[in-house]
């Protein structure tokens, strides 16, 4: 077995083209706290198979991530589990920015920037509220590369005593766009719709051009893959109201992002 340079994500894979998120994610959480869960939905390849889902997992400890690539080869729901390292780079963009979750929250900006000073030159922080009412979530702009990686492998990152979730964040489309949603449409109803989706960093609600009061929302998740999952559970409706729900056009492209509106 490879020697790990602790934490080390791993790759998790062999699994059905029905494996259910929920049942991989309490089957991997048995080994130990878990810091980093990304689930890759079924999708087809180049030449149109369909692939199985595949999972990314980081623990909080060195046990927990040694007793889930001791599953290598085991069994689960007839088929074999494949575990071992990840190389990152087949899931992540190059990305100059980290993403950190679970955050006190009260927390400064200038304790993030602590927490990530010794790593390499930070060109900004941004704060941000999150589902959870308890915590809030940070996006941290190194300048190269390099620092983005090194922060990203901290050891058992805290801000006082609360434990943080690492990861890069993504450069794609993870956030939607909902056009024509109810007037009285608000932040905590549209956390709620989608809470199953995944993490969500950003909730805004504006007033759509000439529509009488309907609303545009903006829904920013943390991966690509969220962003897609909403869009499905949605089926053009929010509160049994017929809406437009699409990928958002990135923010670098404000004249086309208007046109959503």
């Amino acid at each position: 077995m490879p020697r790990i340079t602790y934490p080390e994500e791993l790759f998790v894979g062999g699994l059905a083209l029905d494996a259910n998120e929920d049942d991989v994610r309490q089957m991997l959480e048995k080994n130990g706290q878990i810091l980093q869960f990304i689930w890759k939905e079924s999708t087809k390849n180049k030449d149109g198979k369909l692939m199985a889902p595949i999972v990314f997992v980081k623990y909080s400890t060195k046990e927990a991530t040694d007793k889930a690539l001791a599953l290598h080869g085991t069994d689960f729901n007839g088929l074999k589990l494949k575990v071992q390292l990840s190389d990152n780079s087949h899931h992540f963009a190059v990305t100059k920015a980290i993403f950190v979750g679970g955050v006190p929250a009260d927390v400064t900006e200038q304790e993030v920037r602590q927490l990530f000073s010794t790593i390499g030159n930070i060109v900004s922080v941004r704060l941000f509220e999150t589902t959870k009412n308890q915590s809030k979530a940070a996006v941290v702009n190194f300048k190269n590369q390099e620092a983005a990686d090194k922060a990203f492998r901290l050891p058992n990152p805290k801000i006082r005593d609360c434990l943080l979730r690492l990861s890069y964040n993504s450069q794609g489309r993870s956030s939607i766009f909902i056009g024509e949603a109810p007037a009285a449409i608000t932040v905590e109803e549209i956390r709620k719709i989608f809470s199953n989706c995944g993490e969500i960093k950003d909730i805004r609600i504006i007033d759509a051009k000439d529509k009488n009061g309907l609303k545009n929302v903006f829904v920013d998740f943390v991966y690509e893959d969220s962003a897609k999952k909403a869009i499905e559970i949605t089926n053009n409706k929010i509160l049994d109201t017929p809406v437009k729900i699409t990928l958002a056009l990135p923010p670098k492209d404000p004249k086309l992002r208007a046109k959503q509106l």
